[in-house]
């Protein structure tokens, strides 16, 4: 995996959500030209749930009007039945 200036991807794996590291540089595609982008492995199995989303998840407010924030999302995300919801279910749930 690489990063091209999103937020951190999350996996969710036995039920832990950790965000995963992405190596440097991050910057966003289009921004410099021949930026040498580096990539890492990520191992996933069945069962695991890899969130990708963008800066406006952790951005959104809630009905009091708090911020959802980035510590929160993992949480989120280990709080969900993943084994029974389908990718589309699981995207609904966080919008």
């Amino acid at each position: 995996m690489a990063n091209a200036g999103h937020c951190k991807p999350i996996l969710l794996q036995d039920g832990k959500a950790q965000f995963q590291e992405t190596p440097a540089p991050r910057y966003p595609l289009g921004v410099m030209e021949k930026v040498a982008y580096q990539s890492s492995v990520v191992k996933v199995k069945k069962g695991d749930v890899f969130l990708l989303y963008s800066n406006g998840l952790p951005e959104a407010v809630n009905q009091n009007g708090e911020r959802l924030g980035f510590e929160t999302i993992p949480k989120m995300l280990e709080e969900l039945d993943t084994q029974q919801l389908s990718a589309k279910k699981i995207a609904l749930h966080f919008k």
